[in-house]
């Protein structure tokens, strides 16, 4: 355990008396400018400031070398196309809760990954930014219970940080922490402070009971007019997650199922970022790009980042020639991104219906439910054992669950979408060898 000077911790603790200290946080409002230098070196300040210049100058080169296309990981695209209903709505959304205003209701947004999910759900986060809105995002696999989540919204304080495990004169100084707690409490502290955003990614991996307090601390704050709007992000399973919370209001809250992208938006996603920078497409390079990216979001930014090695080493437009040159570049990436697909439906029993289904789907880009649940049927009863309705249900779920097959919600009739056409022909390829 550490031990500090005396004059540092009553320094400290003066300083605690003079700022204002939050009790319910137990966090200061203001800076501690009167504080001891012992607890914030000068030096320290001065090394931060130069290794942010560093790491700038290091993005800057970075940025250049690889190109403004972003595959994976959530990041924001130079373009991003095909989501303008979904922008103009959200943007809706945050003018009302800058205005102090609550929200009509949550946003959801779900689909197969890949198709822009985390990109919307951070997309969301920069424009609340940009208009002074603040902003908190919570990964699901830190918030496994109430108290987790309670401490993630109202952190220690720097005081209590570094207070932690200190002894004085033999004595252990601790501060006390804010209580573990009802989550809505938590969130009307934030959203008293100033308008807030609560966003949460991978929200069909929320554990299901502190899901339920989330979404009914959401509706209580709503009702009761706070400022606060709360945005989950999901695979094709977060519905049936929801229902799951027993939480039904849920449903009344603003959903946006993401498919792939029509022609138009895939041809604008890569187009428009190298018309920005001073390079024009070939026509038929373009229709190349576009026919082998499916409108999957995922693979036209490959796509992008394997052009942009090319095109910043020469000049003129782009044509065939670039894009044959690149074109093993992408489709090793994207049969490495196949490959774990496949060991996915492997590991979960599923290579069989799903070979069944890429065969169904040959030519087609959705089939009825119908026509979905024979291809499955044939597929499990080819050994001649019966398969009962329960179990064709389970099997087309996960699928379903997984982004082989998916159907959005609030279709007048329930259609089954391939996930990724491309897909469904590695399947049946690897199947026929």
């Amino acid at each position: 355990m550490r031990s500090l000077p005396d004059g540092a911790v009553r320094s400290a603790l003066s300083i605690s008396t003079r700022s204002g200290l939050d009790s319910e946080r137990g966090s200061l409002d203001t800076h501690p400018v009167g504080a001891s230098r012992a607890l914030w070196p000068t030096n320290v300040l001065s090394l931060n400031q130069i290794e942010v210049s560093s790491s700038a100058r290091t993005k800057s080169t970075v940025s250049a070398r690889l190109g403004p296309f972003v595959p994976g990981a959530g990041g924001l695209p130079p373009c991003l196309a095909g989501r303008e209903r979904e922008q103009s709505e959200i943007d809706d959304y945050l003018d009302a809760l800058r205005s102090g205003e609550p929200p009509p209701s949550p946003l959801i947004f779900y689909g197969p990954r890949g198709n822009g999910k985390t990109t919307l759900l951070n997309w969301t986060k920069r424009q609340a930014s940009g208009q002074g809105i603040r902003s908190v995002g919570l990964d699901t696999s830190q918030i496994l219970t109430e108290e987790s989540l309670a401490r993630h919204l109202l952190p220690d304080s720097w005081l209590t940080r570094i207070f932690e495990g200190i002894s004085w004169r033999g004595t252990e100084v601790r501060l006390r922490r804010p209580e573990a707690g009802n989550v809505t409490k938590a969130l009307a502290r934030l959203a008293k402070k100033s308008p807030t955003v609560f966003l949460i990614d991978e929200a069909h991996t929320l554990e299901t009971t502190l899901g339920m307090q989330l979404l009914q601390a959401a509706q209580t704050l709503a009702t009761d007019g706070a400022p606060l709007l709360l945005v989950l992000a999901g695979t094709p399973s977060l519905p049936s997650h929801l229902r799951k919370m027993h939480a039904t209001f849920w449903e009344r809250s603003r959903i946006f199922p993401l498919q792939r992208l029509d022609r138009r938006a895939s041809s604008d996603a890569i187009r428009t970022p190298f018309a920005e920078q001073g390079y024009d497409i070939a026509p038929e390079a373009l229709e190349s790009i576009v026919g082998d990216s499916h409108g999957y979001p995922y693979f036209l930014q490959l796509w992008g980042r394997a052009l942009w090695s090319q095109v910043r080493q020469s000049s003129g437009p782009i044509g065939m020639e670039v894009v044959n040159r690149v074109r093993p570049e992408f489709e090793e990436t994207r049969n490495r991104f196949y490959s774990e697909r496949y060991q996915e439906l492997e590991d979960n029993g599923l290579v069989a219906p799903a070979v069944a289904l890429a065969h169904a789907y040959e030519g087609m880009d959705s089939l009825d439910n119908y026509r979905v649940v024979e291809a499955l049927k044939g597929a499990l009863e080819a050994d001649g054992q019966e398969i009962g309705s329960s179990e064709l249900m389970r099997v087309r779920q996960e699928l379903h669950n997984l982004g082989y097959i998916w159907s959005p919600s609030g279709a007048r009739k329930r259609l089954f979408f391939s996930g990724i056409p491309s897909l469904m022909s590695y399947v049946a390829d690897v199947d026929s060898h």
